[in-house]
């Protein structure tokens, strides 16, 4: 899904939804790639839901799923995930290219 002007703009669609953003925030603070079920508990929103989600943000490259068995492991992809600068201040920043964004340490906020 990219249009003319690069990935971004597909980028910026997707995170504009609050529980996508908050999908992006806790898997860039996970340590190895979560459920849907785990994420979907983590962030309070239905399994239907989180699936659909993780749906958009997979279609445009945000997240990449892994299909293990009858569960489904959602991570940040991987190209994304090698742009993440973990400084000092524990967090991430995502780079998209055209613009970053910073995410907090949500790790052991959300336990």
């Amino acid at each position: 899904m990219e249009s003319a002007s690069g990935p971004c703009q597909a980028y910026l669609k997707a995170l504009s939804d609050d529980t996508r953003w908050q999908m992006v925030e806790v898997l860039i603070s996970a340590p190895e790639p979560m459920t849907l079920g785990q994420l979907a508990e983590t962030i309070g929103i239905s399994n239907y839901n989180a699936s659909r989600h993780s749906s958009v943000l997979e279609e445009v490259g945000i997240l990449k799923t892994c299909k293990v068995g009858r569960n489904k492991l959602l991570s940040v992809a991987e190209d994304l995930r090698d742009s993440i600068q973990n400084g000092q201040s524990r967090t991430g920043i995502l780079n998209l290219g055209c613009c970053s964004f910073e995410f907090p340490d949500t790790s052991t906020e959300r336990k």
